[in-house]
């Protein structure tokens, strides 16, 4: 599959990410729905825990609310990696060189949400972009 394919499949993904509307949220297997930059903040500070703790018993609803997250996360990472590697970044996302593990993006949305209360009421995706864009602005890796 050529590029161009692959950049337009992933900026649709990320489109039908964006326009999805809370009624057609996720619902996990632990009953959690998530649909809001809140609920996805509540899943995705079990996964900072978790990446960061050792020899630590965790209940089945918490490993499979930082499964879900670290996997929200690794697959906005890689449509965001084919984009740039595609030449294409409407989100001026841009992370540096080296790939970056989830939970650095997964740290950068719970900041930005900490930081920024009215965003919880959002949709988890465009609050979760705004992050990263912030975190991440093409201009810091860009020589002067």
């Amino acid at each position: 599959m050529n590029r161009r394919v692959l950049a337009v499949l992933a900026v649709l993904g990320v489109l039908a990410c964006l326009a999805s509307p809370p009624s057609r949220a996720t619902q996990l297997p632990n009953g959690v729905i998530v649909s809001s930059a809140s609920d996805l903040e509540f899943q995705c500070v079990n996964a900072v825990v978790l990446a960061e703790t050792k020899n630590r018993t965790f209940t089945e609803d918490q490993r499979l609310a930082a499964q879900y997250c670290a996997g929200y996360f690794s697959a906005l990472n890689d449509t965001l990696m084919v984009l740039r590697d595609s030449g294409f970044n409407p989100m001026g996302i841009c992370y540096p060189a080296a790939p970056q593990p989830p939970v650095v993006a997964i740290r950068a949305f719970i900041d930005f949400v900490n930081h920024h209360e009215d965003a919880r009421k959002s949709l988890a995706m465009p609050v979760a972009l705004a992050a990263l864009a912030e975190a991440f602005p093409c201009s810091r890796f860009t020589p002067k």
